[in-house]
C-alpha cells in the first residue's frame, strides 16, 4: 500500500526535460511575493474604482446642471436668466469647460438693453455726456460683471466676451471693461498685462474716470510704472480733437477729477486699499501742466472757446505750485481768458492754503449747526465729524436733533461706522460694544461679517458663533417688521435716491449669507444653521429676487456645501423664489464640482 501511494504522487509530479550534453541548468526565475503583488493590486482597484466613483458623480453634477438651465428657460426677466445661467456656468465651468463658455455667451448677451437703446450707445462720440439710464441699467451692469467675473479665469475668453460687450453697447463699456481687467491683473501683481489693458481703455474712451482708477491700481504695486502709464495717458489726450474739450460735456468735469486722484491718492478715497498709493512724480505733473497750457493755447489760437477747461486751471493749480510753480504766470493767464462774462475769480490756492480754509469753513458750519439746530445743518456737520474719525463731535450733533427716524438713521451711522474704526484699530471689545447697539439690517450688515471673520481667524470662535447667531435674529426680526431697504440715504441725495437704489428691499439675506461665510471657519455648524435662518427669513418677510439678484451670496451655499452637502441641498430647494432657488442649488453643485476637481487632480499627482 506505500509503495502504490509514493508511486501514485511520483507520477503527479512535474517532470524536468532530461539535461543534453554539456548543457548547464536553467536559472530559476525569482518568484514574486503574494505579500507584495496583493497592495499594489489593492491600489490599482482602489484607484479604479475612486475613478469610476469621480465619473459617475460628475455625470450627476452636470445632469443637474443641466436640468437647472432647463428650468432657467421659463424665468420671464432676461436679467433673471442671464444671472440663472451665469450661476449654472459658473458650476459647469471645471465639469464641461465648453458648455460653461456657451452658458456665459448667452448670458452676456441676455444683458443687453434692447437694439435701439445699443445703436445709441455705440454712436456715443469720445468725450461726451454720460447720461444716466434707467434703474435696470445698474441691474444689467451687475448681471455683466458676475459673467466677467466667472470667465476671467480664462483671459482670452474673458477678452472675446469684453470685445462682444463693447461691440455691442459701445466704447464705454468697452473701456470701463479694459480698466477693470487692467485692476484686476494690477492688483495681482500682472503689471505688464495691466499697462496694456489700461492703454486699451485709453484708446478706446480717454476721458473716462476708470482710467486714472486702473493706474491708481498699478501705483500701489509701482510707483515708476504708473507714472511711465500717466505719461502715456497725457500724450493720448494730446491726440484728440480740440472739440472734445471745448464742447458742453462731462470732459471738464472728469479728466480733471481724475487726474487730481492720480496725481495725489493720498488726498482722495482709494476703495480696498489699506495704505493709498505714493503721489505722483514731479516729471508726471509737469507734464500734465504743459498739456493743459498747451490744449488752451490751441484753443484760443483756433478761435475757440476755451471756458470748459477753466475747472483744469483752479483744479491744477496747487499741484503745479508744489511741482511746476514756473508756470503760474501762464496759468493764471490762460485761467482769466477762460472765465465766463461775469464769473467771479476763484481762488486759487496751495494745497495748505486749502486746508486752512476749508477748516475753517468746516469750524463755521459746525458753529452754525449749534447755534440754529437747523436738522440739514447738525446732519452736515455730523457726517462731516465722522468723515474725521471724530465720532464724540458727531454724538453732540446726533443728540442735538429732535426724536425721529433722521435721529435713529445718524445714530447708526454712527455707531456702524466707529465700530469698523475699532475693528480696523483692532479693537474687537469695543468694536463688539457698538455692534450690539445696532438695529437696521443695512447697520448690521456692515458691522457684524467684519468683525465676525476677524473673531473666527483669531480662532475665537465662541464668540464668533454668538455674535452670528445674534446679528442673525436681528435680521429676522427687523426683516420682518420692515421689509424695505432701510440703507441711509443722505437727506440731500433723498429726490434721486429711487434712481441710486436698485434694489428695494431689506439686505437681511444678503447679510446672513455674508454673516455664514464670516463664521464658517471656526463655526460651521452654526454657518449651516444661518443658512436655515436665511431661508426662514425669505419666507417668512417674503424677501425675492430683484433684477437678477437673488439677493444673497451664491457663495455661501457653495463653499458650506462641504460642510454638510445634504442639509445645504436640503435648505436651497426651500426657497420659494425660482431665482434664488437656481441660484443656491447651482452654487451647491459648483461647490462639490470644485471639490472633485481638486480631489481628482490631487489623486493624479500622486
Amino acid at each position: 500500500m506505500l509503495n502504490r501511494t509514493i508511486l501514485s504522487l511520483a507520477l503527479l509530479l512535474p517532470t524536468a526535460p532530461p539535461l543534453r550534453a554539456g548543457q548547464s541548468p536553467a536559472p530559476q526565475r525569482p518568484v514574486e511575493k503574494l505579500e507584495e503583488v496583493a497592495p499594489q493590486k489593492d491600489a490599482a482597484d482602489a484607484q479604479d474604482a475612486a475613478e469610476a466613483e469621480a465619473a459617475q458623480r460628475r455625470e450627476t453634477l452636470l445632469a443637474e446642471l443641466r436640468a437647472l438651465e432647463s428650468e432657467s428657460g421659463e424665468l420671464l426677466k432676461p436679467t433673471d436668466a442671464a444671472a440663472a445661467r451665469a450661476e449654472v456656468a459658473a458650476a459647469a465651468w471645471t465639469l464641461e469647460r465648453e458648455w460653461a463658455k456657451s452658458l456665459l455667451r448667452e448670458a452676456l448677451a441676455l444683458t443687453f438693453p434692447a437694439e435701439v437703446d445699443r445703436a445709441r450707445l455705440r454712436d456715443r462720440p469720445i468725450g461726451a455726456a454720460l447720461r444716466p439710464g434707467p434703474a435696470e441699467d445698474g441691474a444689467r451692469g451687475r448681471v455683466r460683471r458676475r459673467v466677467f467675473q466667472i470667465a476671467a479665469r480664462d483671459r482670452e475668453f474673458a477678452r472675446e466676451l469684453g470685445e462682444t460687450a463693447a461691440r455691442e453697447l459701445g466704447r464705454v463699456e468697452g473701456a470701463e471693461r479694459s480698466a477693470a481687467m487692467a485692476a484686476a491683473a494690477a492688483d495681482e501683481g500682472r503689471l505688464e498685462e495691466a499697462e496694456t489693458l489700461i492703454m486699451r481703455s485709453a484708446e478706446e474712451e480717454p476721458t473716462l474716470i476708470n482710467v486714472g482708477e486702473a493706474i491708481n491700481h498699478v501705483a500701489a504695486r509701482d510707483r515708476a510704472a504708473a507714472d511711465r502709464l500717466i505719461l502715456a495717458y497725457i500724450e493720448r489726450l494730446r491726440q484728440l480733437p480740440l472739440s472734445v474739450f471745448t464742447e458742453r460735456n462731462h470732459t471738464s468735469l472728469r479728466v480733471p477729477l481724475s487726474f487730481a486722484w492720480m496725481l495725489q491718492p493720498q488726498r482722495h478715497p482709494f476703495p480696498g486699499a489699506v495704505t493709498p498709493p505714493p503721489p505722483a512724480g514731479r516729471e508726471v505733473v509737469r507734464a500734465y501742466v504743459a498739456f493743459i497750457i498747451d490744449t488752451m493755447t490751441r484753443i484760443e489760437q483756433s478761435g475757440g472757446d476755451p471756458s470748459e477747461m477753466h475747472g483744469f486751471v483752479t483744479i491744477v493749480w496747487p499741484h503745479m505750485l508744489l511741482h511746476a510753480p514756473e508756470y503760474a504766470a501762464q496759468l493764471a493767464v490762460l485761467e482769466r481768458a477762460s472765465r465766463r462774462p461775469g464769473q467771479k475769480p476763484p481762488p486759487l490756492r496751495s494745497f495748505v492754503e486749502i486746508g486752512a480754509f476749508y477748516g475753517a469753513r468746516r469750524e463755521e458750519r459746525l458753529k452754525l449747526a449749534r447755534q440754529t439746530k437747523d436738522p440739514l445743518d447738525l446732519e452736515m456737520a455730523a457726517s462731516s465729524a465722522m468723515g474725521r474719525k471724530d465720532f464724540e463731535e458727531a454724538r453732540k450733533l446726533v443728540g442735538m436733533l429732535k426724536d425721529g427716524e433722521l435721529k435713529s438713521q445718524l445714530t447708526e451711522q454712527v455707531n456702524t461706522r466707529e465700530s469698523l474704526h475699532l475693528l480696523g484699530a483692532g479693537d474687537l471689545a469695543g468694536a463688539e460694544r457698538l455692534a450690539r447697539q445696532l438695529n437696521n439690517v443695512s447697520s448690521i450688515q456692515q458691522a457684524y461679517p467684519p468683525l465676525v471673520r476677524r473673531l473666527a481667524k483669531q480662532t475665537d470662535a465662541g464668540r464668533a458663533a454668538l455674535l452670528a447667531d445674534e446679528a442673525a435674529r436681528r435680521l429676522l426680526a427687523s426683516a420682518e417688521k420692515n421689509p424695505a431697504n432701510d440703507t441711509f440715504t443722505p437727506t440731500l441725495l433723498a429726490p434721486v435716491a429711487g434712481s441710486i437704489r436698485i434694489y428695494k428691499q431689506t439686505r437681511a439675506l444678503e447679510a446672513m449669507s455674508e454673516l455664514a461665510l464670516a463664521v464658517e471657519p471656526a463655526a460651521p455648524q452654526v454657518a449651516l444653521d444661518l443658512l436655515d435662518a436665511l431661508v426662514e427669513t425669505a419666507r417668512k418677510a417674503r424677501v425675492t429676487s430683484e433684477h437678477g439678484n437673488p439677493n444673497f451670496n451664491p457663495e455661501a451655499f457653495a463653499r458650506l456645501s462641504a460642510a454638510g452637502a445634504g442639509r445645504v441641498r436640503s435648505a436651497a430647494a426651500r426657497l420659494e423664489d425660482r431665482l434664488q432657488r437656481l441660484s443656491a442649488l447651482a452654487a451647491v453643485c459648483r461647490g462639490e464640482a470644485e471639490r472633485l476637481a481638486q480631489k481628482t487632480e490631487g489623486a493624479a499627482r500622486r
